[in-house]
């Protein structure tokens, strides 16, 4: 299997490098992941983070390496769970789980789940108690058009204001957003369009 490897950035494991397989894999670039964690860098520490079509991990493990203190990183592809085991092992890092399951199978299962907790529960949300993340990352393969499935999947289990960041490499139009998600930040790096919204 051909390996490629890209860098962490920043935080703990700076410099340290992960490995991945060349095929599918198609890691956030650097610059791109320089602009988010500064986007990030006051609510990162001790955020516990969902990382939707994992991939190479570069997000996941970024996150980390700058304190968060748990990501649930999802990804479908053998070959790059196998990858994500071994550098989760090589740096040890403790605070990352590891779900080989297709994303959207993921979300309706949570869904359900948490459509469930509502019917038994009067008093509370159950979305507050149930997805406790404080921020989610979703980079989506580019051609498979997933971003706007994976808003409407996932919008009912966000607490507020939990952060959303997305990408892709056309711009995206913004109408498809769950009408309570607020845009707080927004950039282009060369062929790749980032947003940076919240659940409000």
């Amino acid at each position: 299997m051909q390996l490629s490897e890209i860098r962490i950035i920043g935080g703990i494991w700076r410099s340290r490098k992960i490995r991945f397989p060349a095929i599918p894999a198609r890691p956030t670039p650097d610059r791109v992941r320089e602009t988010l964690f500064n986007w990030l860098a006051p609510v990162i520490k001790n955020a516990r983070c969902l990382d939707l079509f994992a991939g190479t991990g570069a997000l996941s493990f970024e996150a980390l390496s700058r304190g968060a203190a748990a990501v649930l990183s999802i990804e479908k592809d053998r070959l790059s769970i196998e990858t994500l085991e071994e550098n989760k092992q090589s740096l040890q890092a403790h605070g990352m789980q590891i779900l080989h399951m297709d994303v959207m199978r993921w979300l309706t299962s949570q869904t359900e789940l948490y459509a469930k907790s509502a019917v038994q529960s009067e008093t509370t949300k159950a979305s507050e108690s149930f997805l406790p993340f404080d921020i989610v990352f979703i980079d989506p393969p580019y051609a498979a058009a997933l971003l706007p499935g994976c808003f409407k999947a996932l919008e009912p289990l966000l607490k507020p204001q939990t952060l959303i960041y997305f990408e892709h490499n056309a711009p995206i139009d913004l109408d498809v957003l769950p009408k309570n998600w607020e845009l707080c930040r927004q950039k282009k790096a060369g062929q790749v369009y980032y947003h940076l919204v919240q659940n409000q």
